[in-house]
C-alpha cells in the first residue's frame, strides 16, 4: 500500500540553513519580533520549510523555495482564496535574494490521514462535513477555463487543448493495441 505520508518527501536531503542565516534572511520582515526557536519541518518535496517561534509566541512557517515561480503561484493561490477557504495567511514574501522565501502563518493540527483510524462515527461525520464545506468553497472559484497557469495567474496557452491531445493519445494507443492491430471492442 502506498504511504501518502512519505510519498512526497524530498528525494535528497534538505539543505539546512543555520539560525544566523535564517535571522539575516527574515529579520526585516518580523516587525521587530525576535526569533526564539527554529525547527526544520519534515516533508517537503522541493521547498525547505522551517517553523519559527517568535518571542511573542507567534508561530510562522519559513518556506524557502527552490523554484521562484512555483512559490509565486502558491502564494497567489493562497491570497486569491483567503477568506473563502481555510488557508494560512501569507505574512511576508521576498524573491530578491538567493533564497526566495515566504513567511506563512503556522497552523497547528494533525494530518487527516493520521487521525482517520482513530475517529468515532460522530467525529468522522463532523470532519467529513467540514471537508465538504471546504471543497464546496474551493469549487466556487471560476477561473474561466481549465489548464495550467503561470506565476501571474495567466493560463499557459500551450495547454488550452490538453484534453484533446490526451484523447488523441489514447486513441493512438488503442489503435496500436498489441496483438490484433485494432483496438479491443472495435468491430469496424
Amino acid at each position: 500500500m502506498l504511504d501518502f505520508n512519505t510519498k512526497f518527501d524530498r528525494p535528497e536531503s534538505t539543505a539546512v540553513l543555520g539560525l544566523d542565516e535564517i535571522r539575516e534572511l527574515v529579520s526585516s520582515r518580523l516587525s521587530g519580533s525576535e526569533i526564539e526557536s527554529v525547527s526544520l519541518l519534515a516533508g517537503g518535496f522541493v521547498n525547505s520549510n522551517y517553523r519559527l517561534v517568535l518571542r511573542d509566541s507567534t508561530s510562522l512557517v519559513l518556506r524557502i523555495a527552490s523554484k521562484r515561480g512555483d512559490l509565486k503561484k502558491e502564494l497567489r493561490i493562497l491570497k486569491h482564496i483567503k477568506g473563502a477557504v481555510p488557508v494560512p495567511a501569507v505574512i511576508a514574501e521576498d524573491f530578491s535574494g538567493p533564497h526566495p522565501f515566504a513567511l506563512i502563518e503556522f497552523v497547528t493540527g494533525m494530518r487527516f490521514s493520521d487521525r482517520l483510524g482513530s475517529l468515532d462515527v460522530v467525529d468522522l461525520n463532523k470532519v467529513a462535513a467540514e471537508a465538504g464545506v471546504a471543497l464546496q468553497a474551493i469549487h466556487s472559484f471560476d477561473l474561466g477555463k481549465a489548464g495550467f497557469f503561470d506565476e501571474n495567474f495567466a493560463f499557459d496557452p500551450a495547454f488550452e487543448n490538453f484534453g484533446g491531445s490526451f484523447y488523441n493519445y489514447i486513441l493512438f494507443k488503442l489503435r496500436g493495441w498489441p496483438g490484433s492491430g485494432k483496438a479491443r471492442g472495435n468491430t469496424g
